[in-house]
């Protein structure tokens, strides 16, 4: 295994990613965006640490990735930071023995950035990307309506059901199109949490995506980013089976 840290891919001073790689070429390859608002987290959080060496002990590359967040960005800036990554893993990684085959994953506001480079192609156009190129997509317990932190911005109380342009479920329509898409979400989860991800799997399907399915897993929110018994993370294991499947 190989680990390229810092690694830049756009210019704005946070934008740095880390690179766990296969010793064995012609791996498939994650790209991870963290959870915590858009006004926290790193690449750097073990979750993310032992989630790029055990897959890449798999044969998977896992790319980690930091996006600029509040108070420095404003919406949509961090979504936009997110699809300058996916085309920077998608551009570079088959310099590093990768086989262009490529999944995007994000916990809970790196899940939001997940599913509105999903939904909203727009995002990824502008990087010279078609969405379908993305073999699969992972969202772990997203907010599916306006992030609250948007909201925030814009003046709104947080607790506002919103879907605009700047919720995922907005695009729930038929224009909407990936090859599958797993939703994570919690029995425990934040209020509203479970509701907008059934509502969004549901809206899609009822559009006729059958890529898409929703996990309810036990615990609390984002359940699978923390360590269990063994000092194990779960979500490891299921990007690994997403990626195999």
């Amino acid at each position: 295994m190989e680990i390229l840290k810092n690694v830049r891919y756009a210019e704005a001073a946070p934008c740095l990613l880390d690179m766990y790689l296969p010793e064995k070429k012609g791996f498939k390859t994650v790209v991870d965006f963290h959870g915590g608002g858009m006004e926290a987290g790193d690449k750097t959080e073990e979750v993310f640490q032992k989630t790029g060496a055990y897959l890449a002990e798999k044969g998977v590359a896992f790319v980690a990735a930091n996006y600029r967040m509040y108070p420095d960005a404003k919406f949509p800036e961090f979504i936009e930071d997110a699809a300058k990554a996916v085309a920077f893993a998608k551009r570079e990684i088959v310099s590093y023995g990768g086989s262009g085959e490529l999944y995007v994953a994000g916990h809970s506001a790196g899940a939001y950035l997940t599913l509105m480079l999903c939904l909203d192609r727009r995002y990824l156009l502008r990087e010279n990307m078609n969405g379908e190129e993305i073999c699969g997509w992972l969202s772990d317990s997203a907010q599916t309506t306006v992030h609250y932190n948007v909201l925030r911005e814009r003046g709104e109380d947080t607790r506002i059901e919103r879907i605009d342009a700047a919720a995922p479920l907005y695009f729930s329509d038929d224009n909407a199109s990936f090859g599958k898409l797993l939703l994570l979400s919690y029995d425990d989860d934040i209020p509203c949490r479970l509701t907008q991800n059934r509502l969004l799997c549901e809206s899609l399907r009822r559009f006729g995506k059958n890529g898409v399915r929703l996990d309810v897993l036990k615990g609390a929110h984002t359940q699978a980013c923390r360590a269990d018994e063994n000092g194990n993370y779960p979500i490891a294991e299921i990007l690994l089976r997403f990626v195999q499947e």
